[in-house]
C-alpha cells in the first residue's frame, strides 16, 4: 500500500502525474490491500484503523 496510515494526501500525491485509468487501477488495488487489513476472510474487522475513522460521525 501506498500509505499504511491511509492518507489520501500521500495517494495523490503519488498518482497526480498518472494517467487517469492508471489512477482508477491504483485506487482499486489500495482498496483492496485496505479491505484485506481490515476485514479479514470472515468479514469481520479485525482492527481499528483508516476505514472506521474515515466514517464521519453521526
Amino acid at each position: 500500500m501506498i500509505s499504511e496510515n491511509c492518507d489520501i494526501d500521500e495517494f495523490v500525491e503519488r498518482v497526480k502525474h498518472m494517467d487517469i485509468l492508471d489512477v482508477v487501477a491504483l485506487a482499486v488495488d489500495e482498496t483492496t490491500a485496505a479491505e484485506r487489513i481490515f476485514f479479514g476472510p470472515t468479514g469481520i474487522p479485525t482492527r481499528t484503523g483508516c476505514v472506521a475513522s474515515s466514517m464521519p460521525a453521526n
